[in-house]
């Protein structure tokens, strides 16, 4: 359950970056910027790809029906608000940065504007490059730190699918084993009852042989005693 809980909240935080990312692509002052925003989030989404895989092998291993159902609900709002971010995203991309709005709303006359506002907008412009160059900084690190993360979590999933493999094969040979436990048993229960069933015909034939025996000794006894004692004769 825990690793379903790291993925959903992965995919949750990741997915509302990416909304804040889209945020910025929109309000782009110049068509660069745009684009240069554009191409971070669109990293994002890459990453947000992994994370939806990861996500689904770590539903598809879970024997839980329950949780099993539950983070498949969650996962498939998850999806759809992906999907919706990725066409804004592209939508985002086509149209002009504010600089072209601008010219446009003033019809041209924004380049007649007076110098110390120029000035300060350049000022503006370059504090705001400066703090894009170090978020994207920020959102590289994390992007590896993520890619990095999401082929460990891949790497121990494929080791958990062989130890269920595993599991089971070993399930089977205990069966097997209890099987073929059971059926010596059963042959030894046998194996006593013939033994059993030997032993009484051999005391058997033994008593019969004794008995014949016996009778043959005692009648060749008689004989002999009638042959050395001859009846008397009369007088």
């Amino acid at each position: 359950m825990g690793d379903l809980q790291f993925w959903d909240g992965n995919y949750g935080n990741v997915l509302d970056g990416l909304e804040s990312q889209l945020h910025q692509v929109r309000e782009a002052y110049t068509p660069s910027d745009r684009d240069q925003l554009a191409s971070t989030a669109a990293s994002t989404v890459r990453r947000l790809q992994g994370i939806k895989r990861s996500y689904n092998l770590e539903i598809k291993l879970t024997r839980d029906t329950g949780l099993k159902a539950m983070y498949t609900d969650a996962k498939a709002a998850k999806d759809a608000r992906l999907e919706q971010l990725e066409a804004q995203l592209e939508e985002a991309r086509r149209k002009p940065g504010r600089e072209a709005e601008r010219a446009a709303l003033f019809d041209g006359r924004a380049i007649e504007m007076a110098p110390a506002a120029d000035a300060k907008l350049d000022q503006a412009s370059a504090i705001q490059d400066k703090t894009e160059a170090r978020y994207k900084n920020m959102v590289t690190v994390l992007a590896q730190t993520e890619e990095i993360g999401t082929a460990a979590a891949a790497s121990l999933a494929d080791q958990r699918t062989q130890m269920v493999a595993i599991d089971e094969d070993v399930k089977v040979m205990h069966e097997n084993l209890t099987r073929a436990g059971k059926l010596l048993h059963v042959f030894g229960k046998r194996l006593a009852t013939d033994k059993f069933i030997q032993c009484f015909g051999f005391v058997n034939v033994a008593l019969l042989v004794g008995i014949i025996l016996y009778v043959v000794i005692t009648k060749t006894g008689l004989s002999s005693s009638g042959a050395s004692n001859p009846p008397p004769t009369p007088a």
